[in-house]
């Protein structure tokens, strides 16, 4: 269940960091709104993290 509360998550970071499709403010928008864990994203953020996001 846990990677199913991951995806929306997993989705805006891909779009603002990989894609690059989404602005910064949109971006904070969505962080803001509770539409993604900033907290998450934060870790993903990290060196040795994109591994794990790679299995979600």
């Amino acid at each position: 269940m846990a990677n199913l509360s991951n995806q929306p998550s997993a989705y805006i970071y891909d779009l603002y960091y990989e894609k690059e499709a989404i602005s910064k403010q949109l971006y904070d928008w969505l962080l803001k709104n509770n539409y993604a864990d900033a907290n998450l994203i934060a870790k993903w953020k990290k060196q040795g993290y994109e591994k794990v996001l790679l299995t979600l």
